[in-house]
């Protein structure tokens, strides 16, 4: 989320909002630096599904993990278009289980 968030600050007239897991308490806020606007869920990993509904297009990067894949499937079952930037995201997570 750091690097997607620098880089979506490189655009003129960005405003970068982050959708967080955590309640903004104490250490939750430290993640905060890279994003214009905090969104704290208190939902941890369920906060996925607030980032694909909220979206109008999915795109993972990256070789991901369970969260990754959580997203990717979010998106299928939303029928939210979805843009896969490194294929092997799906197959890592597989392997992984």
């Amino acid at each position: 989320m750091a690097a997607a968030s620098r880089g979506a600050a490189r655009v003129e007239g960005h405003l970068v909002v982050g959708v967080l897991p955590d309640e903004g308490s104490g250490d939750d806020r430290q993640g905060t630096a890279e994003v214009d606007q905090a969104l704290f869920t208190g939902m941890g990993k369920a906060r996925n599904v607030i980032n694909v509904l909220s979206a109008d297009v999915e795109v993972v990067c990256g070789g991901g993990g369970p969260g990754t894949a959580s997203e990717a499937a979010h998106a299928l079952n939303a029928r939210r278009p979805l843009i896969l930037l490194t294929v092997p995201v799906v197959g890592g997570f597989v392997r992984w289980l």
